[in-house]
């Protein structure tokens, strides 16, 4: 199990990096800057990035777990003052519905009426992937798949409004926790791509964009778990399929490593990352605590 949580956790981690040098980039984009894909954690971006260093996906689902770590009784509570504290930390980059909430929250004092206003601001568009992107801790933390649903719709609440955001995340949540059972890798793809209502096809070769809109995001995730023959297959190709490329990559290798695990993924990206040791220590302190919920 800690080969699996290590791997998702990891997973997420590389995915993110790899991809962070090439968000909002078309392909042709990438090609031209880079002078060809993009294979390894080679910094650089809009925002600037270190190599192997890691953005908002990353950041906000290590949030995500310290919170039900550090209260296991009132996660909520607990995972929103983990993103306020890491939004007083004045990151390099965050999405601008979550930017937006945790602004608000600081007016209101209420999640809810932040989330809001947030919603309000944005004409009525928070269906984003900034809660999908987060979600991963959840399950790994959580063997109770209602009890990680919950968790994961009202931890997307806290900033997005749309419910879309927090139904995605509950697929998510289901997703992971079917690999974490003993499911098959591309049944649960399936499965997971069968509640998106959409044609069939969009799994195999996806039409629509890879924006930040919580249902694409997805669609791309899972399209690229599904066609893909190894992990750095899924994030090389995330890290080049254009615009919301590090959350695509998060979200399809967080899936990916956790079944196949951490001795699946490529050392050099591991090596690569500046935060391995926290992440080795979050993904410890998962593990001890998923067996206090057995």
């Amino acid at each position: 199990m800690l080969n699996k949580i290590k791997g998702g956790l990891f997973g997420l981690a590389i995915g993110d990096a790899l991809g962070a040098p090439t968000e909002f980039l078309k392909p042709s984009q990438i090609e031209y800057k880079f002078g060809g894909k993009v294979t390894e954690m080679i910094g650089g971006g809009m925002f600037n990035w270190k190599p192997g260093e890691t953005t908002d996906d990353t950041a906000m689902s290590l949030c995500v777990a310290r919170g039900i770590l550090n209260n296991k009784e009132n996660p909520i509570e607990e995972i929103g003052n983990e993103f306020l504290n890491w939004f007083h930390s004045r990151p390099k980059d965050i999405g601008i519905n979550t930017r937006l909430a945790l602004k608000y929250y600081k007016m209101h004092d209420s999640w809810k009426e932040a989330a809001l206003s947030a919603h309000d601001s944005l004409d009525g568009k928070s269906a984003g992937n900034g809660s999908l992107m987060r979600t991963l801790p959840i399950p790994l933390l959580i063997p109770d798949l209602e009890k990680a649903q919950h968790i994961s719709m009202e931890q997307s609440s806290l900033t997005h409004y749309d419910v879309l955001a927090a139904n995605y995340c509950s697929v998510y949540t289901e997703a992971i926790t079917n690999i974490l059972n003993g499911n098959e890798f591309k049944s649960v793809i399936e499965q997971s791509f069968s509640q998106l209502n959409l044609p069939k096809e969009e799994l195999i070769n996806p039409s629509v964009p890879s924006d930040g809109f919580v249902l694409h995001t997805f669609v791309w995730a899972l399209h690229l778990c599904y066609t893909s023959k190894d992990f750095e297959e899924v994030v090389v190709r995330a890290a080049n399929v254009g615009d919301d490329t590090d959350t695509i990559g998060a979200i399809a290798g967080g899936l990916y490593g956790t079944y196949y695990g951490y001795e699946s993924l490529p050392i050099r990206y591991i090596n690569a990352l500046l935060n391995k040791s926290e992440l080795e220590d979050i993904s410890n302190q998962i593990y001890h605590f998923r067996n206090t919920q057995i």
